[in-house]
């Protein structure tokens, strides 16, 4: 009912603007009559200006939330990731110190427990020092799913982390993870 108002209003406004133009040759005369005419009613002016502010929010609102949401998922995400950074600093030390990956790291439950709910389990692979993240069912995105952190060395024989998503769309992960 609405929409039918609003193209009313335009169709009224296109039939006087071709009367005015078939009344005169000049431009300006078609300026002149049409200024001669009483202004727009302030009912359809609201009415016209509701239109476009409704239509404008009915395409902007629904990817803003989307975009809002993923933005509260990648925040848990690195939360997570950031309680496992004392774990992997124990295998950087190793590292550095021995130049090896140590045999086991005690801290681990204590260190999923810190991370909230979006971490179900963290598993440390003393072979290759990987940490497996079990992601929770907390958040329906990240159900299920499963984060890797891999240590790799670079030609100068530093550390630095890998980080291997499974499953997880870009999105949902933080910068460090989406760059690999």
């Amino acid at each position: 009912a609405l929409l039918d108002q609003v193209d009313d209003v335009v169709v009224q406004v296109r039939r006087l603007v071709q009367r005015a133009e078939a009344l005169t040759v000049e431009k300006t005369g078609v300026a002149r009559l049409l200024s001669e005419r009483r202004p727009t009613d302030i009912v359809y002016a609201l009415l016209l200006g509701s239109v476009v502010v409704m239509i404008t929010w009915m395409l902007v609102a629904p990817p803003l939330s989307a975009m809002y949401a993923d933005r509260g998922v990648r925040v848990k995400v690195a939360e997570g990731l950031a309680a496992i950074r004392p774990l992997q600093r124990q295998v950087e030390e190793s590292w550095h110190r021995f130049h090896a990956i140590p045999y086991s790291l005690d801290d681990a439950a204590w260190f999923v427990k810190r991370s909230g709910s979006v971490i179900d389990g963290v598993n440390f692979n003393p072979i290759n020092g990987r940490f497996r993240l079990a992601l929770g069912s907390t958040i329906a995105e990240l159900a299920d799913k499963t984060i890797f952190l891999a240590p790799a060395v670079d030609p100068w024989q530093r550390l630095f982390w890998v980080c291997v998503p499974v499953g997880i769309s870009p999105k949902h992960l933080p910068l460090e993870c989406r760059r690999q």
